[in-house]
């Protein structure tokens, strides 16, 4: 997570994230207040992958006002 925190102390227009090897409630807490105004959220583990609407329901309650992202298998993220 100290990586991360050290990718996000300034301001971005996109952050895109893996989260498999993580656990989302400290990637949010890590992001929460952060200058970013769009989250992608990538390369999930299976557990992650079926529970990705509340994670995402769940990171932009707390991560407002970014946009927040799981795109689905194919799609392309526009810039």
């Amino acid at each position: 997570m100290e990586d991360l925190a050290g990718l996000v102390e300034g301001p971005l227009d996109l952050l895109v994230c893996e989260l498999s090897h993580l656990e989302p409630s400290a990637v949010w807490q890590v992001l929460a207040g952060r200058p970013i105004r769009r989250v992608v959220f990538v390369h999930l583990s299976a557990a992650q992958w079926r529970a990705r609407r509340l994670l995402r329901s769940e990171a932009r309650r707390l991560l407002r006002p970014m946009r927040v992202e799981i795109p689905e298998d194919g799609v392309r993220v526009g810039f």
